[in-house]
């Protein structure tokens, strides 16, 4: 038998058109192999059991170049994202269009991240200033009195006076002793 096999491309020793899908590759590549394999053809004879063998290398070789040919499209090594360049970046977009806002939780999820990344630490300082309430300014020698401070003097200040109330009722309505 002669090798007729041998001067054929890959997408013609599988019987199929070049762009094949891969899919179509391996159905090919199964029904040429099932035709083929050596041991179809093991109660023949000895050169068709070789013309068999020679012809299930080809188709095997055709199957892998094809493979090979259609797996450069699959990245090898897969890309890393950068987070923390992105937060970055999108707080940049941010203050660039004007939401200062956004743009301040934007840099402080990146500095819980990490706190020296770049100037996020100049930027957040910067736009805190901008939202911060003006304080009162305190006299010298003076400290300032919190609110929590005040609550806790007038509820104190008013539970004083209405004890002294009830007690002022209790001496009014109890008889004098003589």
């Amino acid at each position: 038998m002669n090798d007729d096999f041998e001067q054929l491309d890959d997408y013609a020793i599988l019987g199929i058109r070049p762009g094949a899908s891969p899919a179509e590759i391996k159905q090919a590549y199964l029904k040429q192999i099932s035709l083929y394999h050596p041991d179809r053809y093991a109660g023949a004879s000895p050169a068709e059991q070789e013309y068999a063998a020679r012809r299930a290398r080809r188709i095997n070789q055709a199957y892998q170049n094809l493979r090979r040919r259609r797996s450069p499209s699959v990245p090898a090594t897969p890309v890393q994202r950068d987070y923390q360049a992105e937060l970055y970046a999108q707080a940049q977009e941010h203050l660039a269009a004007g939401r200062r806002l956004q743009a301040l939780a934007t840099l402080r999820e990146l500095q819980r991240i990490n706190p020296w990344y770049r100037d996020c630490a100049a930027l957040i300082a910067e736009l805190e200033a901008e939202y911060a309430t003006p304080a009162t300014t305190v006299p010298a020698g003076r400290q300032a009195i919190s609110r929590r401070t005040l609550l806790a003097t007038a509820i104190g200040g008013m539970t004083l006076a209405l004890f002294g109330w009830y007690g002022w009722r209790q001496l009014q309505g109890a008889p004098v002793a003589q």
